[in-house]
């Protein structure tokens, strides 16, 4: 006669507690149960996998991953607990960790179309855009097929089709005609999806099709005034669209011209503004008025700036013009008094490198009011505030002596790295400017760089000052002053 062991009852009667209260959405509930059944079954992996899933859901990723961490080891089986470490380390931008967790999770798991998913998505993050678009394809070959990942596989063929220097010609152009043709049928499923929408913008404002773009942005905004990027883009296309006397204007902008005076830039500036197709006058007519207000050859206080920029607000008159349109012309950051001696004094009378200086307003400033020796360089220069070179940040190489200043870095692998590259050939004790939009409290990047920049920089530099900057809405701009290690 066969014996078999009985499940523990306390067990049993636990476990169906404790799924009773998930299934019901009691999260909270279940989670204590849980923590109860495996304070009393310390082996309990399903407990253990459970809990790691609940926090997960409950943003409580620290407690995930000490619960979810010794799974893989300990019961190879649960191919899920390594899915679920890729969230939580995709959630924190641990990118690394991640790509070598979702790379797991497909092995363990090669028929769960989410890892392949994910693995895509860490791929895309990681700058590998080939291998991102076979994750997205054998995610929707295993039924993975709604609006979001379309959208995944969309994004990786626009950025192989943008990046990747393999693809030829026609292999380019097939690119981004799948991605459009993924993105125009996501948007039908789903266009409330704010996700898919904002995707399409962004591949249409890389396509040039800045009004189609700008149809899409508007309407993220009008459900969302505050998402940064969204903002931000819009802001970038209304620079770019109008009336074909306004496009001729803007297409100017892109020719080698250097201003004799601040006035000339002005004018430009007011025109721009006069004519951008907002559909509200509000914002037009607030951005002109600030604009007439300005001297571009004076550094204006902070509280000057911030009286122009209360003129404006998100809800009823957002300053996108205003932003389209000094960004375009003048910086893509408010320079103040305080910020331009600021650092004067930081620079104490030594040679500046600006790179990536864009129109070299910042510089032209630093020359004009407190006579620094500074030499700017850009990868496009057109119109500017002062002689430029033409340079990339990967093939530049800082003088010893000189200050390196760098401008809003973007939040892109290529970009990114090649400002990496530039800052490593800095020799110890070199001094660096960095002007942009600051990360949260947390160091999580906003509208620039990335946690691999904010991570070089404090590990390879040591923090000596910076300046609050009045800044546009849902920006956080300043300067921070740094010294190599």
């Amino acid at each position: 006669m066969k014996h078999t062991l009985k499940p523990d009852p306390r067990r049993v009667r636990l476990e169906q507690q404790a799924a009773a209260a998930a299934g019901a959405g009691r999260l909270n509930e279940a989670a204590q149960r849980y923590r109860t059944l495996l304070e009393q079954f310390p082996g309990h992996t399903g407990a253990r996998v459970s809990l790691g899933k609940l926090c997960l859901l409950r943003q409580q990723d620290a407690e995930a991953e000490a619960y979810l961490k010794p799974v893989p080891s300990t019961a190879p089986e649960r191919g899920e607990a390594v899915y679920y470490l890729c969230l939580v380390y995709g959630r924190g931008e641990r990118w690394a960790e991640a790509e070598a967790a979702a790379r797991e999770a497909v092995q363990r798991l090669p028929a769960f179309a989410p890892a392949h998913e994910k693995l895509g998505a860490v791929l895309l993050e990681n700058g590998r855009h080939a291998e991102s678009v076979a994750a997205f394809r054998q995610a929707i070959a295993l039924g993975a097929n709604g609006p979001t990942t379309r959208t995944g596989l969309a994004k990786a063929l626009h950025y192989q089709a943008k990046f990747d220097p393999n693809l030829d010609g026609p292999g380019r152009d097939a690119a981004f005609q799948e991605s459009v043709r993924l993105f125009e049928a996501a948007v039908a499923d789903a266009p409330e999806n704010a996700f898919v929408r904002t995707g399409f913008a962004d591949l249409l404002f890389a396509l040039d099709r800045f009004d189609d773009a700008a149809g899409h942005y508007r309407i993220l905004l009008e459900s969302d005034p505050h998402t940064l990027s969204v903002v931000i883009n819009y802001g970038l296309v209304l620079a770019r669209i109008g009336s074909p006397e306004r496009k001729a204007l803007l297409a100017s902008l892109g020719e080698e011209h250097l201003y004799p005076n601040g006035a000339q830039a002005l004018d430009l500036a007011l025109a721009l503004a006069r004519t951008c197709p907002h559909p509200q006058p509000e914002p037009v007519d607030a951005a002109v008025a600030t604009l007439r207000a300005l001297d571009p050859d004076t550094v204006q206080t902070a509280a000057w700036w911030q009286a122009q920029l209360d003129r404006f607000n998100p809800e009823t008159c957002p300053d996108l013009v205003l932003r389209s349109v000094f960004t375009r012309v003048f910086a893509w950051s408010i320079p103040t008094r305080e910020a331009v001696d600021a650092i004067a004094a930081f620079v104490d009378g030594a040679p500046v490198g600006s790179y990536g200086a864009g129109n070299g307003y910042w510089e032209s400033l630093l020359r004009r009011h407190h006579s620094l020796d500074v030499r700017a360089s850009d990868l496009f220069p057109g119109h500017r505030f002062l002689p430029m070179e033409r340079v990339d940040f990967h093939d530049a190489r800082p003088r010893p002596e000189e200050v390196v200043m760098v401008s809003w870095v973007l939040n892109d692998s290529v970009v990114e790295s090649a400002v990496l590259a530039l800052l490593e050939r800095l020799s110890a004790g070199q001094k660096l400017v960095l002007i942009g939009d600051r990360p949260d409290p947390a160091g999580r990047p906003r509208a620039c760089a990335s946690p691999r920049l904010f991570g070089f920089l404090k590990n390879r530099f040591m923090h000596r000052g910076g300046v609050d900057l009045p800044h546009f809405a849902h920006c956080h701009d300043g300067v921070d002053l740094y010294v190599r290690r």
